[in-house]
């Protein structure tokens, strides 16, 4: 059996990681495959637009904590002091059954509510070279690449992803 790859949104996203990285990774087997439906790829742009959605919100509140603690980088000069507790719990929740969308629902209230971010970290470093580092499409695909997109996706922009795809 040859191996493939999948995944649907950061599973998509981890998809195409994987294609990159296949030869490098494991040089034995031969890749036949890559499909990522609605996958994260060019990260700045992604978070640029979805900031102010409630999804973009929790989407960049769980990239910037895994980011702060894979690069050891303090969040606290991106997020408002008074954010910092429904920050740190948003970040923290993964969805992993529909009743985990209660809880997460109840979490992130006070993240609708006001605007947590003191400066938009798409413009400034580290984490703009963070997300840049965390997107996709920057050696070849290592396989055949499908990429699935809704067009009328609100998280993971369409044009976005077309984008990605023609540049592949």
């Amino acid at each position: 059996m040859a191996p493939e790859t999948w995944g649907h949104s950061q599973g998509g996203q981890a998809a195409l990681f994987a294609g990159e990285l296949a030869v490098r990774y494991a040089p034995e087997l031969k890749l036949v495959g890559v499909a990522a439906a609605e996958p994260a790829t060019y990260l700045i742009e992604l978070l640029d637009t979805d900031k102010n959605s409630p999804s973009g919100k929790d989407i960049t509140a769980w990239a910037l904590l895994s980011w702060a603690r894979l690069e050891n980088v303090p969040v606290t000069s991106l997020v408002e002091p008074d954010a910092m507790p429904a920050f740190e719990e948003v970040a923290k929740d993964c969805i992993q059954s529909a009743g985990q969308f209660l809880h997460i629902e109840h979490d992130e209230r006070p993240l609708q509510h006001e605007q947590f971010l003191k400066i938009n970290p798409t413009k400034v470093e580290p984490w703009r070279s963070m997300m840049e580092r965390n997107s996709p499409g920057q050696e070849p695909a290592g396989a055949p690449v499908f990429i699935a997109q809704g067009t009328a996706d609100t998280t993971v922009n369409p044009e976005i992803t077309t984008r990605f795809g023609e540049a592949l």
